[in-house]
């Protein structure tokens, strides 16, 4: 079951050599994520983006600049994947 997961993953976001960085992207596959759930209503609020960038930052260790890259490229991400809705 992990690896038909992390072959979904893969398939969606690219395998994790083309980064040369395996924390990169763990930390770019969870932050499509969270934008991924956090459209599931259609409607992304502040609060929404605040907690997401929260998560982000105290679970990387990252800072606010960082974070803010992260949050784009997730966007970006889950915007290039495929919806079945």
């Amino acid at each position: 079951m992990l690896r038909a997961m992390s072959e979904l993953l893969g398939a969606v976001f690219g395998p994790a050599a083309d980064t040369g960085d395996d924390a990169h992207a763990l930390q770019l596959a969870t932050a499509a994520l969270l934008v991924e759930v956090a459209r599931a209503d259609t409607a992304t609020a502040s609060l929404e983006q605040d907690v997401m960038a929260r998560l982000l930052r105290e679970r990387f260790a990252l800072s606010a600049a960082e974070t803010d890259v992260l949050l784009a490229a997730g966007e970006a991400r889950a915007d290039q994947a495929v919806s079945l809705h």
